[in-house]
């Protein structure tokens, strides 16, 4: 970046202190603002991080939160030994990808899709007796056991969303057969889903949750609970999501008979 888009970049990212909000997000704000009016373009790389928080007399601090807070929306990325990258030249084109319900929900598919790196960190697994709503859920008789599936999902090394999966016992006997893939572990055995159905509500993110996103308790998150069915119609499989809400958009097709 030549030295007048520099000053002109400066400039325009400049925080007024004396209206109401935080600092971190008014500089986002204006990060994305200049991206709109093309004072920033895709392919751009920031000044360094400690050179924009002296320029702008903020702390270092506040310009990280800012650009992670871009990269949680998916306006930036963060490249190893070269520093943050604009990815999308205009803000207002960002919109999710739309996910039939109807499909198997692809994460990696749909991370790459905007220009993201995808990664699954396993927080655990462990063999335990269902409870009365997995059991239910499950189709399976009470005191049952069961496989629990805990893993973290990331994007451009941002933690987006927790899945824990429930599968039967019966389906798979030990958890530690599981490796990295889950649906692999099912395919190698014959039993992938072939149907499924989603419940899509919102929720307040608790402790937990919000510890693992990175986020405050009560924060809104996409909840989903989904049902994965073979071809005998039995339920192989209950996982339920809890996704940052900003990162999704579902849509349904409805026909109606007459």
């Amino acid at each position: 970046m030549d030295k007048m888009r520099e000053v002109i970049l400066q400039k325009a990212l400049e925080i007024d202190v004396s209206s109401p909000g935080m600092l971190y997000q008014k500089l986002a704000n204006n990060i994305k603002a200049a991206i709109d009016k093309g004072i920033l373009e895709e392919g751009d790389f920031f000044p360094p991080q400690r050179e924009l928080a002296a320029n702008l007399s903020v702390s270092r601090v506040t310009v990280t939160k800012a650009i992670d807070e871009l990269r949680r929306q998916g306006v930036v990325k963060l490249i190893p030994r070269q520093g943050v990258q604009v990815i999308a030249s205009k803000i207002s084109a960002i919109v999710p990808p739309r996910l039939q319900l109807s499909d198997q929900y692809n994460f990696t598919r749909d991370m790459q899709a905007r220009g993201m790196t995808p990664y699954t960190h396993w927080l655990k697994k462990d063999n335990a007796i269902a409870t009365t709503h997995e059991a239910l859920t499950l189709g399976l008789p009470q005191n049952s056991k069961v496989g629990h599936y805990w893993r973290l999902r990331y994007a451009d090394d941002l933690p987006i969303g927790i899945e824990v999966a429930c599968v039967p016992a019966t389906v798979i006997p030990d958890c530690k057969e599981v490796g990295e893939s889950l649906y692999e572990a099912l395919k190698s055995r014959g039993i992938l889903p072939v149907r499924a159905t989603q419940t899509v509500t919102a929720c307040a993110a608790d402790k937990y949750t919000a510890e693992q996103l990175k986020i405050t308790i009560n924060t809104p998150v996409l909840y989903i609970e989904r049902r994965g069915y073979d071809k005998i119609n039995h339920c192989v499989e209950y996982t339920r999501y809890w996704y940052l809400a900003d990162k999704y958009c579902f849509i349904a097709e409805i026909t109606l008979d007459y």
